[in-house]
């Protein structure tokens, strides 16, 4: 499976619980639900959104260094090479 669609799921996942949270948050504001439930949801929901974000900055990462290491190791040839053409 994809990091794409890793991500993918794991943000359908976020909206789930998050809409799960606010009928919780619903049920304890109208007809006197749990908080623990509540509550439970609500760091669930932090958790995957960190989860989210780090998978995010990884594949960020990876997709700046496969953008830049070319162009990065043909300036460091580029400088090489003059520094051993002026020895």
């Amino acid at each position: 499976m994809s990091s794409e669609q890793t991500q993918e799921q794991l943000k359908d996942k976020i909206s789930k619980t998050m809409c799960d949270y606010h009928n919780a948050i619903y049920q304890v504001c109208k007809e006197g639900g749990s908080w623990i439930r509540a509550n439970d949801l609500l760091a669930d929901v932090i958790n995957l959104q960190v989860s989210y974000r780090e998978m995010s900055l990884v594949s960020a990462k990876m997709a700046l260094e496969k953008a830049f290491t070319p162009r990065l190791k043909r300036m460091l040839d580029k400088k090489l090479n003059g520094d051993n053409n002026e020895e």
